[in-house]
């Protein structure tokens, strides 16, 4: 259809239409350009809350690791009270108890070398056992092999082979018969008596019918190896001898006196030293100290107690 043709009021209308679609369309990149602005201040503020919240999660796995730190110190602590209060009382400890550690149980454990030769190192020398007694043992070959087995002459000795040597121990429990001599006056003098016997050999316990020995034994057993008195008990019965656990508690209270010097002597030079370690306790009302001197453990009344170069005040003596 030629334009020409067209009314002139159709046109109008035409051109007025699409002047109404071209402002509707403005406005509504108007209306998109501001939600758009509203998207762009909204993701920016979403950004930084996004960066606020990552900060504050950062801080809260560190005091959350910081807390469990101190939990498990807490627990570590807990468990070394409970083990010092409720534990044991022996000073051994076994290698795989760790409740007096303050490290995490579940942490791996670190390996150890073997114990023995260590591969790689020098083997250890021989020990010195010269000053053992000797017991020399001879060793015969059999009657029958002294004979040559082809022509039957005997052989002729020339002598010994290369010396071995082997540790041995024999332990031997014995009676011992005292024989006293006895001697009669040949004179006829009136004052002295007319027979003379010989006295005993002295002993620890005078009408025990055990001798030194036996309680020289004991009481290395008790207190030099830590050793119960009824296993000493139990191996002298593996040895032929049966002693009654009452006779050596007696025997052990009739000691005791004798070894109370010795014990004073002992008191007296820990006192008197510069350089202590001990234990401090209050048994029935008075302080007592722990004292260690080499492998030997006794108490003792507690005057001044010095560790570490600082010195604790006396305690009060009320018993």
């Amino acid at each position: 259809m030629n334009a020409a043709l067209l009314p002139e009021t159709s046109l109008a209308e035409l051109v007025q239409s699409l002047l109404a679609t071209v402002e509707c369309l403005r406005n509504e990149v108007a209306e998109l350009r501001l939600e758009n602005s509203d998207l762009r201040q909204q993701v920016r503020e979403l950004q930084c809350d996004v960066g606020y919240w990552k900060s504050r999660h950062a801080d809260a796995v560190k005091r959350n690791l910081k807390l469990q730190a101190e939990l498990d110190q807490a627990k570590a602590e807990i468990r070394q009270l409970k083990s010092e209060r409720f534990g044991k009382r022996s000073e051994k400890q076994s290698s795989t108890d760790r409740s007096n550690q303050l490290i995490d149980p579940q942490a791996p454990v670190a390996l150890k070398n073997r114990r023995g030769q260590q591969p790689g190192k020098p083997a250890p020398r021989r020990r010195d056992y010269s000053q053992l007694p000797v017991r020399e043992q001879a060793v015969d070959v059999a009657e029958q092999e002294k004979l040559c087995p082809c022509c039957g002459l005997s052989l002729e000795s020339i002598g010994c082979g290369d010396d071995h040597q082997q540790i041995e121990i024999q332990t031997v429990v014995y009676r011992q018969i005292v024989k006293r001599k006895r001697y009669r006056r040949t004179c006829s003098c009136e004052g002295p008596a007319k027979t003379l016997t010989a006295p005993l050999p002295p002993k620890l316990l005078p009408k025990s019918i055990y001798g030194t020995s036996i309680w020289v034994h004991l009481l290395l057993e008790k207190f030099h190896l830590q050793r119960p008195t009824q296993r000493s008990i139990e191996q002298l019965r593996l040895l032929g001898v049966q002693l009654a656990p009452g006779t050596i508690a007696d025997g052990l209270k009739r000691i005791e006196p004798l070894m109370t010097p010795i014990y004073e002597a002992i008191g007296a030079h820990q006192r008197e030293s510069r350089k202590k370690q001990v234990k401090s306790a209050i048994v029935g009302g008075c302080g007592y100290s722990l004292v260690r001197i080499r492998w030997s453990s006794y108490w003792t009344p507690a005057a001044v107690t010095t560790y570490r170069n600082r010195t604790s005040p006396k305690m009060p003596k009320v018993c």
